[in-house]
């Protein structure tokens, strides 16, 4: 999750440099406007993220049996009970193995209306996993 937030800062920051220096190098009004607007978006996503996700349950589903070597499928749903919605959201899971340790995260992306439901499908596979 953390690969995820860091690429859309660094996105963010690479923007709101080159922006800079478009103002630097031509004095160009727009640019101070572009590099405005992007902070203040920046910080509105900030706060509706945080109103959004207090109000968020997720619920996974997964098969019992698998067969070793073989593709585990899982269904990931998403409710949203607050008002605002959820775009570009990203759901880190940790898959892991007790028996041999093995560890594996998988990230899905998913949005979410107010007051809506978002669903999506994942698969993974294991060699120690399975009978």
């Amino acid at each position: 999750m953390k690969k995820f937030f860091i690429k859309r800062m660094t996105a963010a920051f690479l923007v709101a440099a080159a922006l800079l220096i478009l103002y630097v190098i031509n004095g160009s009004v727009f640019a101070v406007g572009a590099l405005t607007a992007l902070v203040f978006l920046m910080l509105f996503s900030a706060l509706l993220s945080a109103a959004a996700g207090k109000k968020l349950f997720a619920k996974i589903e997964l098969s019992s049996l698998t067969e070793k070597f073989s593709e585990n499928h899982g269904s990931f749903s998403i409710k949203n009970e607050s008002k605002f919605p959820i775009f570009f959201g990203v759901s880190e899971i940790l898959i892991k193995n007790h028996l041999t340790n093995e560890s594996e995260y998988i990230y899905i992306p998913f949005s979410a209306e107010g007051l809506g439901k978002s669903e999506a499908e994942f698969s993974f596979s294991s060699e120690n996993c399975g009978y």
